[in-house]
């Protein structure tokens, strides 16, 4: 079997019948790519170290993001778990280094507080989900959550390769381009936290645009996530 199967028609769907969705992804990476742009451009050479440890943030982030996307694109959405647990953690870490005086002191330390501690402080509200995914995708296990997808139950076989699943992969990208919005959304606060003195007006627009990247996709994933129920989509798959 051709072990690229399932990318080559999940490739073909992004450039017909999900086509929304590739352009909200490329938009939401895109935000992800301006910020760090701006933080290399404006706050690289500044004493401050806190540009700097934002934008190492964003960029784990968005390789993190990336994976997922890549993952998703195989079938393989349960696997991508373990890699959307520490997105979340990294999107949660840019709120917290803007929103608690001496964070970025600890940081460079190595003295941060655990991701549990730093999302209850923040009032993060992603807890519940990395948790979930602390349970049934971080690590090997038995329970549902983590062997759904391997098996055909009505068949009473295994499912040894995931074949491609449109209506699948529609919810599972609807939620990454979610996520990854998030993250641009932060990375962009965070440059103007850190970097409005020195740039104002960039800090201004790359904020505007990363809420706006939001706004354009509610429309477009709203709909997609109310279908979840019907769908073996990311919450049922990781």
């Amino acid at each position: 079997m051709d072990l690229w199967q399932c990318r080559v028609e999940s490739s073909a769907a992004l450039h017909r019948t999900l086509a929304q969705l590739r352009v909200l992804l490329d938009g939401a990476f895109s935000r992800v790519d301006e910020a760090v742009e701006y933080f290399q451009k404006f706050l690289i050479a500044e004493p401050a170290a806190a540009g700097r440890v934002c934008a190492v943030t964003a960029i784990k982030g968005r390789n993190l993001a990336l994976g997922c996307y890549s993952l998703a694109l195989d079938g393989l959405a349960q696997e991508s778990g373990a890699l959307l647990r520490p997105l979340l953690e990294a999107v949660e870490l840019l709120g917290y280094l803007r929103a608690v005086p001496g964070a970025i002191d600890r940081a460079l330390d190595g003295k941060l507080p655990n991701a549990g501690k730093r999302a209850r402080e923040i009032g993060s509200p992603f807890q519940d989900l990395r948790e979930h995914l602390n349970l049934w995708a971080s690590h090997l296990g038995f329970g549902g959550a983590s062997l759904r997808h391997l098996l055909d139950i009505s068949a009473g076989r295994f499912r040894g390769v995931q074949q491609f699943d449109e209506a699948v992969l529609e919810q599972n990208l609807a939620a990454i381009f979610a996520f990854t919005a998030i993250l641009a959304r932060e990375a962009a606060l965070c440059f103007q936290w850190c970097g409005n003195a020195v740039a104002p007006s960039s800090a201004e627009s790359l904020v505007n645009k990363a809420y706006l990247c939001v706004e354009l996709g509610e429309p477009i994933v709203k709909p997609i996530f109310a279908k979840r129920s019907a769908v073996e989509g990311w919450e049922q798959s990781s």
